[in-house]
């Protein structure tokens, strides 16, 4: 039997979610705004895989047929942060160069540079281990069904969400407030990079002491 309503309930949720700015918002804003939008669709594409990868591993360990070692996760986690920060300096000071002139307009964009960025978010793996289990009963005394559903709900709407972001962005973006927002989108991810850093590090430091 399938419960209508506490799908819905996970359709609004996700919505919610993917609206809320974060690694592969900036970075898709910032694609559409300076390369257009064959490049930002690709961009999304490799992000959406991504994601399908973080999700089938959480689901995976759902179902009980892995574990998963939060101390590697964490490890992963700051380098993949390193990643996001060293490329949104090397990118911001593109965009200086071509502000002065001297123009350089080189890399950060397109399927893999997606791929990269939205894997180097592993503990988002934690994520979806917590917020499906909320909603595994879509379907009634079918754990893997209901997993499947929400895996497949999950990446169309993440597509669909961030493809019409890529048309409203590409649509507001001219010549000149095409690098504001790139600048802004790519300041908002080394933000980020930042921050997701000094998190991982500091999870790894506890986890240190726990075991110490």
């Amino acid at each position: 039997m399938f419960d209508v309503g506490l799908y819905l309930t996970f359709i609004a949720s996700v919505l919610f979610l993917l609206l809320t700015p974060g690694p592969v918002i900036a970075l898709i804003t910032s694609t559409a705004a300076r390369k257009g939008k064959l490049c930002a669709f690709k961009t999304a594409i490799g992000t959406n895989l991504a994601s399908l990868i973080l999700i089938s591993i959480a689901t995976l360990a759902i179902c009980g047929f892995i574990s998963i070692n939060k101390y590697l996760i964490y490890i992963i986690g700051i380098v993949g942060a390193s990643y996001i920060s060293y490329t949104s300096l090397l990118h911001l000071k593109n965009i200086i160069k071509e502000t002065s002139g001297d123009l350089q307009n080189k890399g950060g964009y397109g399927f893999k540079h997606g791929f990269i960025i939205a894997i180097s978010n592993p503990k988002d793996i934690f994520f979806f281990m917590s917020f499906f289990p909320q909603f595994t009963n879509i379907i009634t005394d079918s754990l893997k069904l209901s997993l499947i559903v929400l895996c497949l709900s999950w990446v169309i709407l993440d597509l669909s969400i961030l493809f019409i972001y890529i048309i409203l962005v590409y649509q507001i973006s001219s010549s000149r407030n095409s690098k504001i927002l790139d600048f802004i989108a790519t300041l908002f991810l080394l933000l980020i990079g930042v921050v997701a850093f000094v998190y991982n590090a500091q999870m790894i430091k506890e986890t240190i002491n726990i075991f110490a």
